[in-house]
């Protein structure tokens, strides 16, 4: 399968469009048709965005194996892409606040005597 075929597999799975992601790296609709024509080749220098946007490594852009979407975490992720930059930042915020809580940190967790 073709790197463009495993974006648009990933698309899919995540129930995402072209546009979602052609808006994100503020390309037009016809440079995505020429990606998947083979006319150019210019998608090679969006991969670490196109991954970012996909929630995926470039590595599974390329090839390697993509996990099947767990449904609770596509419906974060799309939450998380509809805020602006500043939001985002709050959220990461506030989840490492979250994360310091002792229930996530296995070193103070209690051990079995």
């Amino acid at each position: 399968m073709s790197t463009i075929d495993t974006i648009l597999v990933i698309l899919k799975n995540k129930n995402l469009k072209q546009k979602d992601l052609t808006d994100y790296l503020g390309i037009t609709k016809n440079a995505f048709t020429d990606w998947k024509s083979g006319r150019i080749e210019s998608w090679k220098k969006y991969l670490p965005q196109i991954a970012e946007f996909l929630g995926v490594t470039v590595d599974e852009l390329l090839g390697a194996p993509v996990p099947m979407p767990d449904p609770q975490m596509q419906r974060l992720l799309s939450l998380i892409r509809q805020l602006d930059e500043a939001d985002r930042l709050r959220l990461e915020g506030m989840a490492a606040m979250l994360l310091t809580d002792p229930k996530y940190n296995k070193k103070s967790a209690p051990q079995d005597a």
